[in-house]
C-alpha cells in the first residue's frame, strides 16, 4: 500500500497552485492529493460549521501525513470535528502557520495582503476598527470566539509529530502566536520541529528555498512514516 499525503492550500489557492507540492511529495514516494481553499471559508464561522456537516471528500479517505498551508488549518480542524472523519494520520506539516480562528488573525491577514500595503490600511486604528467589525459579525452569527479557540488549540496541539515551516520575512503570520502554539504542543508531549527560512514570504518557502525545503521535509517524513508494502 503506497504512502499518501493530503495537501490543503492557502486562502484563494487552487489545485494548479499546489501542483508543485503534489510533485514534491511524489518525488518522495507519496501519492498526494492537493486541494485549494476558497477565501470565504476563512472568515465565516457559518462556513466552518458547514464543513463539519458536509465535509470535503477527503475526510473519508486515508492519509499518512497532512500538509497545511496558512489558513488551511481551519479546514483541517473542522474536518476533524465532522462525524464522517474516520481515519488517523501519523504527522502534520504546517507551512506558513498555524493560523488561528481569531479576529486578530483575520484582520492581520487582510491588512498584509499584497494589495493592502498602504500605510492607511495597515494602521493600528484601521486594524482595531476592522477587528471590532469582525467580532460584531461573529457575535451576530452566534460564534463564541473564545470557546472555539480553546477547542481549536486542543485539537491542533495533539500529540502527533509536527513540522512547522515559517520565515520572519512572512508578514502575514503572527509569529508570537506560532511561538505560543509550539509551547502548548510541547507541554502536551508533542514532538515539534520548527524551521525558519531566510527572507521568504507567505507560503513561498518552497519556491525560494526548494532544496532546503525538500531536505527538511524528507528528513521529517522518513523519521515518522515507515515504508509500507
Amino acid at each position: 500500500m503506497s504512502k499518501r499525503a493530503l495537501v490543503l492550500g492557502w486562502f484563494r489557492s487552487r489545485p494548479k497552485h499546489l501542483e508543485k507540492y503534489r510533485e514534491l511529495y511524489s518525488s518522495l514516494g507519496y501519492d498526494a492529493v492537493a486541494l485549494g481553499y476558497p477565501t470565504l471559508n476563512a472568515i465565516s464561522p457559518s462556513r466552518w460549521q458547514k464543513l463539519r456537516e458536509s465535509p470535503p471528500k477527503f475526510v473519508t479517505e486515508k492519509f499518512d501525513v497532512v500538509h497545511l498551508f496558512s489558513g488551511a488549518c481551519l479546514i483541517y480542524y473542522n474536518a476533524l470535528l465532522s462525524p464522517h472523519f474516520n481515519w488517523d494520520h501519523k504527522c502534520i506539516v504546517y507551512d506558513s502557520g498555524p493560523y488561528l480562528p481569531t479576529s486578530a488573525h483575520i484582520v492581520h491577514y487582510f491588512q498584509n495582503l499584497g494589495a493592502s500595503k498602504n500605510a492607511l490600511t495597515r494602521s493600528t486604528m484601521i486594524g482595531n476598527g476592522m477587528q471590532k467589525l469582525v467580532d460584531m459579525v461573529w457575535a451576530l452569527q452566534g460564534f463564541q470566539a473564545e470557546k472555539e479557540l480553546k477547542q481549536y488549540l486542543e485539537v491542533l496541539t495533539c500529540t502527533r509529530p509536527k513540522l512547522l515551516l515559517n520565515s520572519y520575512g512572512d508578514r502575514i503570520v503572527l509569529h508570537k502566536d506560532v511561538a505560543k502554539f509550539v509551547e502548548l504542543c510541547t507541554k502536551r508531549g508533542s514532538e515539534v520541529n520548527s524551521h525558519y527560512f531566510e527572507n521568504s514570504s507567505h507560503a513561498s518557502h518552497y519556491r525560494v528555498h526548494p532544496k532546503e525545503y525538500k531536505e527538511i521535509l524528507s528528513q521529517f517524513l522518513q523519521k515518522h512514516i515507515r515504508d509500507t508494502k
